[in-house]
């Protein structure tokens, strides 16, 4: 209970802290938090003056790419829409992910990205939103093989 509100905190934060937050092994049920500390005007702001700052300047290539298609989905997903509470759940994670991955490329820092998504829990069919960090992901997978191959050479 205490790392979800902790979580949602931390995601309220994002986009003024940008990727500062310390990880949290926590799952939440919404993104809306993160964008309703900025207007949209704000948001599309932010994203515009990019290509004027000086860590943009310094980027390679392939990282400009990047940022510029992260913020082409950010556009086309703010495109229609009069205000960001009108977006769905699934647009309000895309925005965020594209947002985040925004900042981990500004601050060369991809493993400390907050990632979410969507996904049913084994065993309900009610959706949940899980936000972990890369580096979090990464372990959870590590951990599993390591399980998964234990297991299988026991059997062996």
């Amino acid at each position: 209970m205490i790392r979800t509100v902790l979580a949602l905190v931390l995601l309220s934060l994002v986009p003024v802290l940008a990727s500062a937050a310390p990880s949290t092994d926590a799952t939440v049920t919404a993104v809306g938090p993160v964008l309703q500390s900025m207007n949209r005007e704000e948001y599309l702001a932010f994203h515009r003056r990019l290509a004027g700052s000086p860590k943009f300047a310094v980027l390679s290539t392939r990282d400009r790419r990047t940022i510029q298609h992260e913020q082409r989905r950010i556009d086309a997903l703010l495109a229609d829409e009069p205000s960001m509470d009108t977006l769905n759940e699934r647009e309000r994670i895309a925005l965020f992910n594209a947002h985040e991955h925004i900042v981990a490329v500004l601050n060369d820092d991809l493993r400390s990205r907050m990632v979410c998504q969507r996904r049913a829990p084994v065993g309900t069919h009610i959706k949940v939103t899980e936000c972990r960090t890369v580096a979090e992901r990464d372990r959870m997978l590590y951990d599993f093989m390591q399980t998964y191959l234990r297991k299988r050479a026991a059997r062996d």
